[in-house]
């Protein structure tokens, strides 16, 4: 992995296969919102190396990253983003002591 956006509206990172070739990319974007804070994460498997990419996300990727694979990466997703009012609060008051 490597992290390409990291501040208060969006943390992104590349996902990076052998040799370091993009294979993909996650981004998580947060934002204000009345009584809380949107989320909006997005996931997209796609190999961007000149030439070999196009091959490489036509016959690999549906091997690599099936629909059954996609719908556990939604449901990980899902748990983990719903587990975020749990661990928030403690994160928030071991950055802020002054707080309590």
């Amino acid at each position: 992995m490597r992290t390409t956006k990291l501040d208060t509206t969006e943390f992104s990172f590349d996902i990076l296969g052998p040799g370091g070739i993009p294979g993909g990319r996650i981004t998580h974007q947060y934002a204000p919102a009345p009584g809380g804070i949107s989320f909006y994460a997005e996931t997209v498997i796609e190999v961007t190396a000149p030439v070999l990419g196009r091959l490489m996300n036509r016959i690999l990727r549906p091997l690599l990253f099936s629909k059954a694979t996609a719908d556990h990466w939604i449901r990980h997703n899902t748990q983990e983003t719903g587990r975020t009012h749990d661990i928030l609060p403690a994160l928030y008051a071991a950055a802020h002591p002054e707080g309590r």
